[in-house]
């Protein structure tokens, strides 16, 4: 008996979709009897449809056509659109093997899906109904239980009852008082921030701090990468992998990932779940939260910032880029993977216009899970060119990009060159080795003191304030008196500490935690991530109103005046609306092309003026850019980016 034959005896054992699998898997295993020439055939089909056909499939379609290639092509791409056709509703090498029982006729076939798919939205109604009066049955017991529990309290409940309520109701409104009193007294003692916008408008000059530095100690400094990628690229797998093959996992903690990662049936997350350490984040498999691992490697000290790639969590990956010296964006090379990831709705182009919009001057593309596709060159190059060609046009140059072929499941090319033999076309760096060539910045040791908030809580055994974050100007010495932006709060700096080791003083790019004493308690809870702490001089300006310079990204519909927007500076975010549009700019030699204009679109140049819901703490780009940039995001969309000209 021939295959094509037992195809179609399975095929009659099998009466429902779900069915299909387990058929399948119950057959007998047929590659042993195929020539070199068949095999040949079948693995170039596989190839050209990029595995979406099952191998016992492409044989099977093969061996009912007397192995004619040509026609077995036309039969799989009709399949193709049968299941574009039904929405994906039925799987596709069921859908080949229906297809088959109409004799390969369309129409004949569209019926018989029709009947499958209509047969299993009736099973599902079904299912669903019965569902639904469980759930009205278990409701409905849940309020009697509800409603007896309220009788039976109200039936023990006493006069105590209610003067102890009275009791605690005098006492929280004397709490309050004493809040308002205290909150009173503190608008007094705060920073009496300048109100001359003339002062916040003029170009720093270089500060001489007491501190001094030698240059040696200030090229010695960590440097931030954050990772950033569409969503299920592989970011949070390749940094877990990486660290475990760098010893920054040791074998007891990757035992454990291991050990949760089974538990939740998900074995492949067992290195993303080394970053992802939230609850949330394992039991959905995306990262939520800003990541911060540290790697030692021969020549550097990275921090990773491992940021999520999902578009609803775009503001967190945002406070990770703020960070960021470089960036490592993470592309996924699979099967249709990198297309989802790279077109309109994907994240990866987003993503690398946010990078460089915060200054990111130089970027590593990570080419993933190169092994789905045999570390096919062909597939690296397409995916290598169309996301480079795409860096250069949003203002990289070919100097600042490095790419680079990896698997961040099996670690190729993560520490030691890939060992597979398709991959030997390859003869450039490993991922570890690109690390070591990068280069601490240049950083802002001459600038006004300037210390980004990231994150505050308060520690047991520990007197005042503890707060993370990094110095993005100048140095803050223990015992240094500070001020707190916006809100001109006024602290004392008790103690400096550099991944757990105490320093007498911290300076431009340093990453740490500051423990500070403020002067009352009910201080603490205006203390925000992307507040800014800052020397007693030159304080960062704050503002509810700027003129930047603006350049629109891709748009759906243009940007009008009025415009509601959430406002993006360093880590700080609040709501905001566009109040003027001044003019559009050419972006070349800044000529003026059209005043006040009615409106902004896809990729313009204009100068507008932005006022913010809150106070926030912002820089003229010349001065500080890293507090000069502003980002404008609106319904979960990037819309554009833009420079500080000016203060208002």
């Amino acid at each position: 008996m021939s295959r094509h034959t037992n195809m179609k005896g399975f095929l009659e054992e099998a009466d429902e979709e779900g069915q299909y699998q387990d058929c399948h898997n119950g057959q007998e295993n047929y590659e042993e009897d195929l020539t070199v020439e068949q095999e040949t055939l079948v693995e170039n089909l596989e190839f050209q449809f990029q595995q979406q056909f099952s191998k016992d499939t492409i044989i099977d379609v093969l061996d009912s056509e007397n192995w004619n290639e040509a026609i077995c092509v036309k039969i799989l791409e009709e399949s193709l659109e049968l299941y574009t056709q039904f929405a994906g509703q039925i799987k596709l090498d069921v859908l080949v093997h229906k297809f088959y029982d109409a004799y390969w006729k369309k129409s004949d076939c569209i019926k018989i899906l029709q009947a499958m798919v209509e047969e299993k939205n009736k099973k599902q109604q079904e299912k669903d109904k019965k569902q639904q009066q469980i759930s009205k049955q278990q409701q409905k017991k849940k309020q009697e239980e509800e409603q007896q529990q309220i009788v039976l309290q109200k039936q023990s409940s006493t006069n105590s009852s209610h003067r102890k309520a009275s009791y605690e109701e005098k006492k929280e409104n004397q709490i309050q008082k004493q809040l308002q009193r205290d909150y009173h007294s503190i608008k007094i003692e705060r920073f009496q921030q300048e109100t001359d916008v003339k002062v916040y408008n003029k170009i720093y000059g270089a500060i001489d701090h007491k501190q001094k530095f030698t240059l040696e100690e200030q090229q010695h400094s960590s440097i931030n990468l954050v990772t950033v990628g569409h969503v299920d690229s592989g970011k949070s797998t390749l940094i877990g992998h990486f660290r475990h093959l760098m010893n920054s996992l040791d074998k007891r903690e990757m035992h454990k990932l291991e050990k949760i990662s089974n538990e939740n049936n998900k074995n492949s997350f067992k290195y993303a779940y080394g970053q992802d350490e939230f609850d949330q984040e394992r039991e959905r498999g995306v990262t939520i939260d800003v990541g911060f691992k540290t790697i030692k490697t021969t020549s550097n000290e990275i921090n990773f910032l491992d940021s999520p790639g999902h578009r609803d969590f775009v503001p967190n990956m945002i406070s990770g880029t703020a960070q960021a010296d470089y960036a490592l964006l993470v592309v996924d090379s699979g099967p249709n993977a990198f297309e989802g990831g790279f077109e309109k709705g994907g994240q990866t182009k987003e993503h690398a216009y946010l990078i460089k919009a915060f200054g990111v001057e130089k970027v590593i593309v990570a080419i993933n899970k190169m092994d789905l596709h045999q570390w096919s060159k062909e597939r690296y190059m397409e995916v290598y060119t169309k996301v480079v060609d795409y860096l250069l046009s949003i203002g990289f140059k070919s100097n600042q990009i490095r790419s680079i072929p990896i698997s961040g499941f099996s670690g190729q090319n993560l520490v030691k060159k890939c060992q597979v033999k398709e991959a030997a076309w390859y003869t450039g760096n490993t991922l570890l080795e690109l690390l070591e060539s990068l280069k601490p910045p240049m950083r802002a040791y001459e600038k006004p003191t300037r210390f980004n908030i990231y994150s505050s809580s308060n520690k047991k055994n520990q007197a005042g304030l503890c707060i993370q974050g990094k110095m993005e100007g100048g140095v803050l010495a223990k015992g240094d008196k500070i001020i707190i932006q916006p809100h001109g709060i006024i602290a004392q700096v008790k103690d400096l500490l550099i991944n757990t080791h105490k320093e007498s003083v911290v300076k431009s790019g340093d990453n740490l935690e500051a423990q500070i004493q403020l002067k009352h308690d009910i201080e603490e809870r205006y203390i925000n991530s992307g507040n800014v702490i800052c020397g007693m001089k030159l304080a960062i300006p704050i503002t509810k109103h700027v003129v930047a310079e603006f350049v629109a990204f891709d748009l759906i519909y243009p940007i009008l005046k009025g415009a509601e927007v959430m406002v993006y500076i360093n880590t700080s975010r609040t709501d905001g609306f566009l109040f003027k549009i001044n003019k559009l700019i050419d972006k070349d030699n800044g000529a003026v092309l059209k005043k006040s204009p009615k409106c902004i679109k896809s990729h313009e140049c204009a100068e507008i003026q932005v006022k913010f819901g809150e106070l926030m703490c912002a820089e003229l780009y010349a001065n500080f850019n890293i507090y000069g940039r502003i980002i404008l995001r609106d319904n979960k969309q990037t819309i554009g980016v833009g420079t500080i000209k000016e203060i208002l």
